[in-house]
């Protein structure tokens, strides 16, 4: 009996910013002998050339799906002569379509992406807490998502293992409670049976670019802790009614109240009269 299947890692690609998962396809060959009981052998490099049109069907497939799943991209004749040291190198479009898009791919994250990334991981055992991992979008997670979501849709024949819709009671044993784990999970758990409004969402946001921006400058994708988020009317920001003297406030409010989750100062005390900036 033969199985293959797909392991990922991540390695650092030849761009040194850049981050990519590399994919190794393993053989395994389960053989039972009828006095020596079980013998297994792994591969490597499995025999994968065959005139056999079996081994067409099912290992032509498999490396297909293979192929796609790896996400290979190509890179922008610019960047081979690029001084990395060049600020403009990382945000610059690429030339056509399907070149690697940098400004995807940043290596920092923002104070307030930080500050999101602590509060969440220490807090994985609350389920209260958790349930609002995402009721906040950073332009981090957008790009998380537009990754996972691309990744699934290029899977082919292969199955995910994590996260998906049923896999939430499994986050128990992992030795690290990482935040991109618990927060594509709580997707899942969310968008399960209404994905095209999870996508919708994310659309939305990257029309108005929030996804190429690090740090952003829109208020409704800073994230501060829940219990000192400065709150006002979401209809207000839509239209642009709030004065811009007021958003200078709030900003400088927000700033303050990352500072102290980062730090564990106790958080800014905020008005109760107001609605939350997640509600948005």
């Amino acid at each position: 009996m033969t199985l293959s299947y797909l392991i990922g890692q991540h390695s650092g690609s030849c761009f040194a910013d850049i981050v990519c998962t590399s994919s190794s396809a393993l053989i395994f060959y389960l053989m039972r002998h009828t006095s020596l009981g079980y013998w297994r052998s792994i591969y490597h490099q499995g025999i994968l050339h065959s005139n056999s049109q079996l081994d067409i069907n099912i290992k032509g497939g498999m490396i297909k799906d293979l192929h796609n799943l790896a996400g290979f991209r190509i890179p922008d004749k610019a960047d081979l002569v690029a001084n990395p040291s060049n600020e403009n190198y990382k945000l610059s479009p690429p030339s056509n379509r399907y070149c690697i898009d940098k400004r995807v791919f940043p290596q920092s994250l923002s104070a307030d992406e930080k500050a999101k990334h602590s509060y969440y991981s220490q807090r994985y055992q609350d389920e209260a807490v958790m349930g609002t991992i995402i009721d906040l979008l950073t332009p981090d997670d957008i790009r998380i998502l537009i990754e996972s979501i691309d990744e699934d849709s290029r899977k082919g024949s292969f199955q995910r293992v994590f996260p998906t819709p049923s896999t939430h009671r499994y986050l128990r044993y992992f030795e690290t409670h990482r935040y991109y784990n618990l927060f594509l999970d709580q997707w899942c758990q969310r968008f399960n049976r209404i994905e095209a409004k999870g996508i919708a969402l994310i659309e939305a946001a990257c029309r108005n670019r929030v996804h190429l921006q690090n740090p952003t400058s829109d208020p409704r994708h800073q994230w501060c802790p829940p219990s000192s988020r400065i709150s006002f009317s979401s209809s207000q920001l839509a239209l642009g009614c709030t004065s811009s003297n007021h958003i200078v406030k709030l900003k400088k409010q927000m700033k303050k109240a990352v500072e102290s989750s980062a730090s564990g100062r106790p958080p800014l005390a905020t008005s109760s009269s107001s609605q939350s900036i997640a509600a948005s």
